[in-house]
């Protein structure tokens, strides 16, 4: 596969979705055989996230992983970034994929549109890996809470932070922001991945999806106090300890509220555990899985 700027890699294809605001395309990695896992990567970011997990699981899986509408390599549309628009584009991912019955692996709203097709069709999903769930009501206790609220309270603020987010200022500053915010003492086993994570908060392009997608997360609270369905799949909950974006607070709540089959906090990692501790992740995920018969034995 050809490298991309800041070592990014070439998709290894292309799915086209035909959204209510025209025609999107998705950027994806696609590796190995066998059971499907995709990994749906956080707001903000893209699907290099799962470097670590697509390296471990794609040498016994069939392993996907997609730069979601909005951001990387994929279209960004002018839209708004609602929980209801990413449903609809992971029910027409997976179908395009023809993936039957696929291990879903999230992380923040990769999670909930996870979290949200499993609902919708329990018996679709293989087993499910939330990282960092993305709700409305975990977002309120993050570093975003107080900028939420604003944005929930006065017309006029949204519109003024939407064309901020729409300036070279705004993209510097989510640049300087961006790697503090994400990570815990822990840090980032590749130093060069913060060269990449420079270009994606520093891109004009991606951070007004960013903030349709903050503008829009009322849309995230009908995931908080949801009641598990009867035959839904085996569902497994990590966070990381010293996430500021979504605090382990909620994370909590949601425990309680859901009853997950499993829930793993990591200690001294943020809202990039998968990244922080990735050895760790992957042995979690890795038992869950064939714990739950979804997965034959250990990854490499």
């Amino acid at each position: 596969m050809k490298k991309r700027d800041g070592g990014r890699r070439e998709p290894a294809g292309e799915c086209v979705y035909a959204f209510a605001s025209g025609e999107c395309g998705v950027s994806y990695r696609e590796e190995g055989t066998g059971i499907p896992v995709i990994f749906l990567h956080n707001g903000g970011n893209d699907r290099r996230i799962w470097d670590y997990q697509v390296s471990a699981f794609s040498g016994s899986c069939r392993v996907i992983a997609p730069d979601h509408p909005g951001y990387g390599l994929s279209g960004k549309p002018r839209v708004d970034y609602t929980l209801d628009f990413y449903a609809d584009y992971l029910r027409a991912f997976i179908a395009h994929l023809g993936a039957q019955r696929p291990v879903l692996v999230g992380n923040c709203i990769g999670s909930a549109m996870a979290l949200r097709y499993a609902m919708e069709n329990p018996g679709k999903v293989r087993a499910l890996v939330l990282i960092s769930l993305a709700t409305e009501n975990t977002l309120r206790r993050g570093i975003f809470g107080t900028l939420y609220t604003i944005t929930l309270g006065s017309p006029r603020a949204r519109r003024a932070i939407a064309r901020l987010a729409e300036t070279g200022a705004a993209s510097r500053e989510a640049r300087l922001m961006g790697y503090r915010m994400l990570y815990g003492k822990t840090g980032d086993p590749d130093p060069e991945f913060k060269k990449h994570l420079d270009l994606l908060y520093g891109s004009r392009d991606q951070l007004p999806s960013l903030y349709s997608l903050l503008a829009n997360f009322r849309s995230f609270g009908v995931l908080d106090g949801a009641a598990r369905p009867a035959g839904f799949p085996p569902c497994c909950v990590i966070w990381g300890k010293q996430n500021r974006v979504l605090p382990e607070k909620g994370g909590a709540e949601f425990r309680s509220s859901f009853g997950p089959d499993e829930y793993h906090v990591i200690e001294g990692t943020g809202h990039m555990v998968m990244r922080e501790r990735h050895g760790e992740v992957n042995r979690i995920i890795t038992e869950f899985l064939v714990r739950n018969g979804a997965l034959g034995g250990a990854t490499g």
